[in-house]
């Protein structure tokens, strides 16, 4: 798995890879890295998702994102045939309007986790958990025994050698 809460390095990823977004604030992050490109409307609360993705991984909080996405285009085509319906073919072609982008609301969100299922099982979640305090560890005692050892040869360098003495 990826390092943890890493958000930059995270997000290098492929997103088809699992990473075990835990904390509201990586998985926010996740989230606005992408739909960076993508219209959404500025009603639409994030901390929704956090609320509501718990154990979710970041691939699935992005096709969470991307079935929000399509359904708000979804709902443009249906708002554009009907409007067309309404006025006539011929009226529309003559009077080219505007054609409004569709923005992703806080319904396309509610409506798109209702779809969207764990990929990651709360084993898997709490396996994580250990390794990650296992990997925090090894990296404390990492970095202790690499500065002792630079230490102690600093310390070694620094004494006068007298290699004459041997012979």
């Amino acid at each position: 798995m990826a390092q943890p809460f890493v958000s930059p390095l995270s997000l290098k990823c492929p997103v088809d890879t699992r990473h075990v977004t835990s904390t509201p604030s990586f998985k926010r992050v996740l989230v606005q890295a992408v739909l960076k490109k993508s219209p959404v409307s500025p009603r639409v609360d994030l901390t929704f998702l956090d609320k509501n993705t718990h154990g979710f991984s970041g691939a699935d909080s992005t096709e969470i994102c991307q079935r929000a996405g399509k359904l708000a285009i979804r709902e443009s085509i249906k708002a554009d045939i009907r409007r067309l319906r309404e006025k006539g073919e011929a009226d529309a072609m003559e009077a080219e309007e505007e054609d409004p982008v569709p923005e992703i609301t806080q319904e396309h969100f509610e409506e798109a986790t209702k779809f969207v299922r764990r990929s990651v099982s709360d084993a898997d979640v709490r396996r994580y958990e250990i390794s990650l305090r296992v990997y925090s560890q090894l990296r404390v005692l990492t970095w202790y025994t690499i500065t002792t050892r630079h230490a102690n040869y600093e310390s070694r360098a620094s004494q006068p050698r007298n290699d004459c003495e041997k012979f």
